[in-house]
């Protein structure tokens, strides 16, 4: 089967009709390039037109005047080395969780599927996890955590889960369920930090990519924003 690569655009012989990219670094690169996109809130036809060409300076006269003077020309820059592309099963985790289900479809055009009404809600819970979830990636890279950072991380997820916003989210919202799972295991977490006044967050490689690509499509929605700075209970 005769298909194109979606980064690249290079013609892909593929046995597998999913078969999205001819290669790891044009996949990986692509992952990066949604990332991006997600972040800054642009829109792919907004980065089109950013990729293209400048005019070619070196062909402009340099006897040209501005304000009675010569133009300087700019200094030639290096030509930039090739991606070499690193393998990470960490990142190849998150574009598949990325790449998979209807999240990424559902939080980049929400006015497709939700009325004004459901994305009010849709947002004011999406800016809490989104906060939650950043917070979550950094707790689990840190040696020890202690019982009163938890428990007000848990307290957080069950106001999101007690609020009238939460109960009017539609079935379609991608990420009830990681909610409701996080905030099971912080409850487990927090009894055993309550004895011990500290205690280990740690996640598995498959949920941490999970909770990363979460994040990045959620980055596509709403903007970033401090614990202190959001009301999570109603």
């Amino acid at each position: 089967m005769s298909t194109v690569c979606l980064h690249c655009g290079k013609p892909i012989q593929s046995q597998r009709s999913t078969k999205k990219y001819c290669s790891d670094s044009c996949k990986q690169l692509a992952f990066y390039k949604r990332s991006s996109l997600l972040s800054s809130g642009a829109t792919l036809q907004e980065t089109l037109s950013d990729n293209q060409p400048p005019a070619n300076i070196s062909n402009q006269s340099a006897g040209k005047l501005l304000n009675g003077n010569p133009t300087a020309l700019p200094e030639q820059q290096p030509a930039e080395a090739p991606y070499q592309w690193v393998y990470s099963r960490l990142i190849e985790q998150v574009a598949e969780y990325v790449d998979s289900g209807h999240a990424l479809l559902l939080l980049q055009h929400p006015g497709e599927y939700w009325n004004s009404y459901t994305l009010s809600t849709v947002k004011w819970v999406s800016i809490r996890l989104r906060c939650l979830l950043e917070n979550l990636i950094r707790l689990s890279n840190l040696p020890a955590v202690n019982y009163e950072t938890l428990r007000a991380v848990l307290e957080a997820f069950n106001d999101i889960i007690a609020s009238r916003h939460f109960r009017l989210l539609r079935p379609d919202y991608p990420y009830t369920n990681i909610i409701k799972e996080l905030t099971g295991k912080l409850a487990v977490l927090a009894k055993q930090g309550k004895r011990k006044q500290t205690t280990r967050f740690r996640l598995t490689l498959n949920r941490k990519a999970e909770l990363m690509a979460a994040r990045h499509i959620l980055a596509g929605l709403v903007p970033p924003a401090r614990f202190s700075e959001l009301e999570f209970k109603e």
